[in-house]
C-alpha cells in the first residue's frame, strides 16, 4: 500500500534504530515537517510494486532496491548513501513524471557502493551535457547485466554526455542530438549499440561492442587511430536506421 507521514513536525520514520528494511507496494508522501532517517548500513527500501512517481519531497535514500514493475520516476535530484538496484522489468526514469524536460540527477555519496541494472532492466536518462554526464554517478562498481538497457532519452538539441565508466549492456541515444563521451575510459557496450539520429563524438577513445544489432549512424571517428571492435560471436551493423 501507500505510506503518508504527517507533517505535525513531531514524526519521523527511523529505518536507522534497527536496521530496518521497508517493502513498499505503493508510494510514500512526505510533508513539510516531516523527516525519515533511511539508516547508514545493511537498511533498505524495497519498491515491489507498480509505477512509482517518487515524491519530490524526497532527496536521499540508503539502499534502494527498486522491483516488481513499470517506470520508477524521480521527482528531485537524489543522493543515494549506499547501494542501488533496479531489477528486471523496472524502468528509472530520471525525470519529473512523464516530463523529460526536466530531469535530475542521481549521485551516490557513500563509500564502496554498487550500481546495478539486472538482464531486462532499463534506465532512462534525460541530464543536459552541462549539467552532468548521463547517467548515476558515485557509485564505486558499476553492474549492468548485458541483457540491461541504458536510454540517453533527453530531448532533440539536448546534448548529453556519455558516462564511459560503467560497461553498459544494450544503449540506445534517442532523439536527435550530440552524444560526446566524456573520454575516460574505451566505450564499452557488451550488449548492442544503437546511436539513431545522434551525432556521437568519442573524444579520443575507442569503442567496443559485443551484441547485435548495431546502428552506427551519425559517427566520424575523430582520428585514423580510433577503433570500433565488434568482439561478440554473431554481429551486425548498420550506418543508418534503415538498415543500409
Amino acid at each position: 500500500g501507500n505510506l503518508y507521514i504527517n507533517s505535525d513536525n513531531n514524526t519521523t520514520l527511523d529505518m536507522a534504530a534497527n536496521d530496518a528494511n521497508l517493502t513498499l507496494t505503493g508510494t510514500i508522501t512526505i510533508n513539510p515537517g516531516s523527516n525519515i532517517n533511511w539508516g547508514t548500513n545493511n537498511a533498505t527500501l524495497y519498491h515491489i510494486g507498480g509505477e512509482w512517481n517518487v515524491d519530490g519531497d524526497i532527496t536521499t535514500f540508503n539502499n534502494i532496491v527498486l522491483q516488481g514493475s513499470n517506470r520508477k520516476w524521480i521527482n528531485s535530484n537524489l543522493s543515494i548513501n549506499g547501494n542501488m538496484t533496479v531489477q528486471n522489468g523496472v524502468e528509472l526514469r530520471m525525470c519529473r513524471w512523464y516530463d523529460g524536460n526536466f530531469p535530475y540527477t542521481i549521485n551516490c555519496t557513500g563509500s564502496g557502493k554498487i550500481f546495478t541494472v539486472q538482464d531486462g532492466g532499463s534506465v532512462y536518462n534525460y541530464t543536459p551535457v552541462a549539467t552532468a554526464v548521463a547517467f548515476p554517478t558515485g557509485f564505486a562498481t558499476y553492474t549492468l547485466g548485458t541483457g540491461s538497457y541504458v536510454y540517453l532519452a533527453a530531448p532533440n538539441t539536448v546534448d548529453q554526455l556519455l558516462y564511459s565508466v560503467p560497461r553498459y549492456g544494450n544503449i540506445t541515444f534517442n532523439n536527435t542530438k550530440n552524444v560526446t563521451s566524456d573520454g575516460a575510459q574505451t566505450f564499452t557496450c557488451e550488449g548492442y549499440l544503437n546511436m539513431g539520429y545522434c551525432t556521437f563524438i568519442d573524444s579520443g577513445r575507442d569503442i567496443v561492442i559485443g551484441g547485435t544489432p548495431n546502428y552506427i549512424t551519425y559517427y566520424v571517428p575523430s582520428s585514423l587511430a580510433r577503433t570500433i571492435t565488434f568482439n561478440g560471436v554473431t554481429q551486425a551493423f548498420y550506418d543508418n536506421v534503415e538498415n543500409v
